[in-house]
């Protein structure tokens, strides 16, 4: 987990880590093909179908129904199944908070081993938040998440924390970090 006071540098230093900040130098090695970035607000295809919407950047057909159906009963969006098919303006639809619940639907369907997560449950409340997390390290148990978030409870789902301050980075390693 990556922390510090807004304007330090903490989605800089993530998306650097992610191979998406092309400024700077420095070498950081990973499997690109195995690595998923979830910003803060997720990009939405409109006029797609929401199987579309789901899937993306893979194909529709990546997955099957069932897929479909558990990640969005897992994420709490079990109310747009009827809407699996349909095409419609979903940036329009969702709500900040769907959003971010279908971004991490997304990466429960395609299951990397690297997950850069940028505030990525910064609009949900601390309960969602708390569900969301629980999903990816129970489904994802081998994965390693690297988020960025200021809340204090997501600590126990990480086993560091990077605090980073205008004068540098304190590294929290272990039992120090997950109490938090």
């Amino acid at each position: 987990m990556i922390c510090g006071a807004s304007g330090v540098g903490k989605s800089t230093l993530l998306r650097a880590l992610a191979g998406l900040w092309g400024y700077g130098s420095g070498t950081v090695m990973f499997d690109t093909q195995r690595a998923m970035f979830v910003p803060q607000r997720p990009y939405v295809p409109d006029d797609t179908s929401l199987r579309q919407v789901l899937s993306y950047p893979a194909t529709p057909d990546e997955y099957d129904t069932e897929a479909y159906t558990t990640v969005l009963k897992q994420v709490a969006l079990a109310a747009y199944l009827p809407k699996l098919e349909d095409k419609a303006e979903w940036s329009q639809i969702f709500s900040p908070g769907e959003e971010q619940r279908l971004a991490i639907a997304r990466v429960l369907l395609a299951r990397p081993q690297i997950v850069f997560l940028d505030e990525a449950t910064s609009a949900l409340d601390e309960a969602q938040e708390t569900q969301l997390y629980t999903l990816l390290v129970t489904h994802l148990p081998h994965a390693t998440l690297v988020s960025v978030a200021h809340h204090a409870a997501l600590r126990r789902f990480h086993q560091a924390v990077l605090t980073l301050t205008p004068e540098g980075a304190t590294l929290t390693r272990g039992t120090e970090a997950a109490s938090g």
